[in-house]
């Protein structure tokens, strides 16, 4: 009566128990999803997603005027930088010029036209100058116009490429953990399931049962010949005058002896054929589900290759079937070779062609006369022979047989 007397109790304790806990985390689950939550997430997601257009195409819409900011900046800026170049070239050409009019005008003497000639240089080195200088600053506000620009634009990009994929990742990050942990939770439940499978002692639990309520699963006393009157024989005679009745009677006993023998054998076998093919059935069921679950995680798939109770069912009976009619053929076999053996007659062949597994029982005792099929007698007188005459397992001390 102990809960932890025994291995299956322990075992059914512990999947009880995680039952239990994830009923629990689905129910508060579902009431927090199922809820209000669901509502209010619904106008959320609508809100964000209003929000989420009008900010993406205001955001393209400062990005992409950034951007052309950035290519006229960039447009004005060669443009300065360009004249800049010039007004410094022609610059340059105009003092290579004066300082080989003020060379040619040392050697010889200085003239009227001579000094208006340098004079003439002179102002126009000057109004080069200017020029180059004023060309030169708007060169320079061009410049820090476009690296401004330029800065703007690169700081809009990482704004609107990095900074929000950044959050997304978190949210990502987040929702993976919670998994990870409720994944977690259900691995540590099934290694605990998986321990107490492993702990499961049909043998110790049998012995530990019949231990604990000795006096219920004691064998029986034995009843003892009691002689009366003085009668001491205690064996069984047979006397001449007997023997014509006891003969006959023990060959009818051996005959029926050998022929439950037989049928019993036969019904063994059936059942371990059965059951083989059924852990067969099992094991390949199994086995496609894991297959399932590993190939892919979509729902869609897990839907194709979860099999229904239907189909279930049409392959049990097509494993029974197959085991039933392979054992039969050999089991029967062996019998009608024993049988010619002894009679040499024929072993008449079936008069009726219904399915006893799979079919119609109305039709198959019809068809075959049988109130009560052969199989399921058998069966019957199997469990008699074995289980409810056992004496110490299916009877009380002291009850009458």
């Amino acid at each position: 009566k102990e809960p932890s007397l025994l291995s299956p109790l322990h075992c059914w304790a512990v999947l009880l128990q995680q039952t239990r806990q994830q009923s629990r985390e689905s129910a508060a689950l579902s009431d927090v999803l199922g809820g209000p939550l669901a509502q209010r997430l619904s106008h959320i997601a609508e809100d964000v997603g209003r929000i989420s257009k009008d900010l993406e195409q205001r955001l393209q819409e400062e990005l992409l005027e950034v951007v052309s900011e950035l290519q006229t900046a960039k447009k004005t800026y060669q443009v300065y930088h360009m004249e800049s170049m010039n007004a410094e070239a022609k610059l340059r050409e105009a003092e290579r010029q004066e300082e080989k009019r003020a060379c040619r005008s040392a050697g010889t003497e200085a003239g009227p036209l001579r000094k208006g000639s340098l004079k003439k240089g002179g102002r126009l080195v000057e109004k080069r100058h200017a020029k180059f200088l004023e060309h030169k600053l708007k060169c320079t506000k061009a410049r820090n116009e476009y690296l401004l620009s330029l800065a703007s634009v690169n700081a809009a990009v990482n704004n609107y490429y990095l900074r929000d994929v950044l959050d997304l990742m978190d949210v990502l990050r987040s929702y993976t953990a919670a998994e990870s942990r409720t994944q977690a939770s259900q691995m540590q439940g099934l290694g605990s399931l998986e321990e107490v499978v492993e702990a499961l002692d049909p043998p110790g639990d049998k012995a530990k049962v019949l231990e604990v309520h000795a006096a219920a699963f004691c064998p029986p006393l034995r009843f003892d010949y009691q002689p009366h009157e003085g009668d001491e024989v205690a064996e069984i005679r047979v006397e001449m005058e007997l023997r014509d009745e006891i003969l006959p009677r023990a060959q009818n006993i051996q005959s029926r002896l050998d022929r439950q023998t037989i049928e019993t054998e036969e019904v063994n076998k059936t059942l371990k054929a059965t059951l083989q093919a059924l852990l067969e059935v099992v094991a390949s069921e199994d086995g496609d589900m894991l297959d399932s679950f590993q190939a892919s995680p979509s729902t869609e798939s897990l839907k194709s290759t979860s099999l229904d109770p239907g189909a279930k069912h049409e392959k049990l009976q097509e494993a029974i079937q197959r085991g039933d009619k392979e054992e039969q053929e050999v089991s029967w076999t062996q019998y009608t070779q024993r049988k010619l053996q002894k009679s040499r007659l024929p072993r008449p062949s079936s008069q009726y062609n219904q399915k006893l597994f799979g079919g119609d029982m109305e039709k198959f005792i019809q068809s075959s006369g049988q109130s009560v099929p052969l199989v399921v007698e058998s069966c019957v007188r199997f469990i008699n022979l074995n289980g409810l005459q056992h004496e110490g397992i299916f009877r009380v001390s002291g009850a009458q047989p």
